[in-house]
């Protein structure tokens, strides 16, 4: 699984702008995804399809 699996398109000039960052963990072998704000449903489904859950207790997605 990489970052490059999810493909992502600009933002519509009327959308909100979706700031994200994202870290490797050798320790345990995770990606991690923050998002500054919810993602859209649209973001929401390809981060899903990619393999990322939502990790309630952290407010991130891990895979």
């Amino acid at each position: 699984m990489t970052l490059a699996a999810i493909t992502m398109t600009a933002p519509e000039a009327a959308s909100p702008v979706q700031m994200y960052r994202a870290t490797y963990s050798p320790d345990d072998n995770k990606l991690r995804l923050y998002a500054v704000s919810r993602l859209d449903p649209e973001t929401y489904k390809k981060v899903h399809d990619a393999g990322f859950r939502w990790a309630p207790e952290q407010a991130l997605f891990v895979a």
